[in-house]
C-alpha cells in the first residue's frame, strides 16, 4: 500500500428506497474493505431499514425526498471521506466494489461503474429492443459533446448511480436541491473540472424483485431538459 492509499479514507454509501430483496442479496456479500459503511434511506416501508440496521449499518433518513436530495444528504454525512455510492438492488456484483475502492485510493476524483463499456453487461443486452440502454448511450454522447470535448475520457454510462467521488470533488459539487438530475450534474462537473476521472466495467442483471423507481418517460424528459439546456 502506498502512502497515498493509506491516507485516503473511503466510505461506502448505500442509497435505498424499498430495496429489501436486493439488500438481502448484496449486504451479506459486501467486502469489509471500507473505512465506513452507511445508508441514506428514502422512507422505506418494506423492512429495508430494519435489515440494514440489523446488519450493523448506520441508516440516515433522507431529509429531502428526491433523488438529488439523497446525494446531498449522503455528502453531508461523508465528512472528509471519499465516497463510493452503491444501490443495493441485487443487479451488480458487490465484488466490483474492490475495483471502485482501489481507484479512489489511487487518487481518482470521479470513478464511474459502466454497464456500457467494453467487457461490461447491461440488463437489456439479451433483449432485441433496448430502450433504456440506447437512451443512456444517447445521453452519454450529448454530455460528451456539451461538456467533455476537451477531455480524453468518455463517461459512457452517465445515468448509473454506482460511482465514486473524492472529497475535493464533492467540495466543489453544487447539486440542485431537488429533482432527479444528480447523475448528469455529476457528469458535467467531472468533465468541466480539473479532476482525475476513471471508468471501469461492471456486469448488470435484471432486478430480482420490483420495478425501477424512475419511470422512463417522465425521468427521461427531465434529464433531456438538463443536458440540452444547462
Amino acid at each position: 500500500m502506498t502512502q497515498q492509499e493509506s491516507t485516503i479514507k473511503v466510505s461506502l454509501c448505500l442509497l435505498t428506497w424499498n430495496e429489501i430483496e436486493g439488500c438481502k442479496i448484496d449486504i451479506p456479500r459486501i467486502p469489509k474493505i471500507f473505512d465506513r459503511i452507511y445508508a441514506i434511506d428514502n422512507s422505506s416501508i418494506d423492512g429495508t431499514v430494519e435489515f440494514l440496521e440489523e446488519s450493523g449499518i448506520d441508516v440516515f433518513r433522507q431529509i429531502s425526498k428526491s433523488y438529488n436530495g439523497a446525494y446531498r444528504d449522503a455528502i453531508q454525512v461523508a465528512g472528509d471521506s471519499a465516497v463510493v455510492f452503491f444501490h443495493p438492488k441485487g443487479t451488480i456484483s458487490v465484488e466490483s466494489l474492490g475495483t471502485a475502492l482501489t481507484k479512489m485510493k489511487n487518487g481518482s476524483d470521479f470513478v464511474l461503474a459502466s454497464r456500457i463499456a467494453k467487457e461490461a453487461q447491461n440488463e437489456e443486452d439479451h433483449h432485441l429492443i433496448k430502450p433504456r440502454k440506447w437512451f443512456v448511450i444517447f445521453i452519454a454522447l450529448v454530455c460528451k459533446i456539451r461538456w467533455g470535448l476537451k477531455r480524453k475520457v468518455y463517461l459512457d454510462d452517465p445515468l448509473h448511480g454506482y460511482r465514486g467521488l473524492s472529497h475535493s470533488y464533492m467540495k466543489t459539487l453544487q447539486l440542485k436541491d431537488l429533482g432527479i438530475t444528480a447523475d448528469v450534474e455529476m457528469i458535467r462537473h467531472a468533465y468541466m473540472g480539473d479532476f482525475i476521472v476513471d471508468v471501469f466495467p461492471v456486469k448488470e442483471v435484471e432486478r430480482p424483485d420490483g420495478d425501477t423507481h424512475f419511470p422512463a418517460i417522465t425521468t427521461g424528459k427531465k434529464i433531456l431538459k438538463y443536458v440540452f439546456w444547462k
